[in-house]
């Protein structure tokens, strides 16, 4: 990965797969497929819109 002058944004040298693996406290990992479950939503979709909400408020 790559950060070009003057910016925060990093310009991949490869694709990306779309995986990543991320070890987290068991008592996260409860929380979050609690929320996931009570949402209606998978776990990994809960976490994909989550990690979405994240960046979008670090862009504003």
């Amino acid at each position: 990965m790559r950060i070009s002058a003057g910016s925060n944004r990093a310009e991949p040298e490869k694709p990306y797969s779309g995986r990543f693996v991320v070890c987290v406290a068991p008592s996260l990992h409860q929380r979050a497929a609690v929320e996931a479950k009570r949402r209606g939503l998978s776990l990994n979709r809960f976490i994909e819109q989550s990690v979405e909400d994240a960046l979008s408020m670090a862009r504003a």
